[in-house]
């Protein structure tokens, strides 16, 4: 059975029983719901497993304190040119990675290919039990091995707010002055 979580408050869910919960759009859902929901799975027994999908706004909502708690895996490409590893996060080179034609190296300026890469965790430690992925549009390749979703990329870059385009665009928090 599939449930939407983000539609059910905490009072009408406990009265689900599944062995995986899939949080879509966890940023919405109140941190202190998810324990509740997670007890949805206590008399599983084949598995527990949970999947939190979703888009980061602020710095201060549920998916960027699972994101902290996570081994927070990044993709990172060597440069084939330079030998530069380019660590497709905005606190790293991400942005520097936006090159006019596709992904580019933020060291030396030459396309590099994505699928030459691989996932590097910051918090290794964490891998074997909370592990996070992060997953920008830049490196997936429905954008860079398509000139048009690359040119709409980059165009966006110009056309939203700065806090859009680093939610959508690039998987990333973003504080203004003012909140979302």
């Amino acid at each position: 059975h599939y449930y939407s979580f983000a539609f059910l408050d905490a009072e009408r869910i406990r009265s689900i029983a599944c062995n995986n919960v899939n949080y879509d759009e966890v940023q919405d859902i109140l941190w202190e719901f998810l324990p509740v929901i997670a007890e949805t799975m206590s008399g599983s027994k084949l598995y527990r497993d949970e999947l939190f999908t979703g888009t980061p706004k602020t710095f201060d909502n549920t998916i960027d304190k699972l994101w902290n708690d996570s081994s927070m895996a990044a993709w990172t490409t060597q440069c084939q040119a330079c030998n530069y590893w380019n660590i497709a996060s905005a606190e790293h080179d991400l942005l520097k990675m936006l090159g006019k034609k596709g992904v580019s190296c933020a060291k030396c300026g030459r396309l590099i290919n994505p699928r030459e890469g691989g996932w590097v965790h910051a918090n290794p430690g964490k891998q074997s039990e909370f592990v996070g992925y992060h997953i920008p549009q830049p490196i997936h390749p429905v954008h860079f091995e398509s000139e048009d979703n690359w040119r709409d990329l980059l165009n966006k870059m110009h056309l939203y707010p700065t806090s859009k385009f680093w939610n959508e665009c690039l998987g990333e928090s973003y504080d203004s002055a003012t909140k979302l």
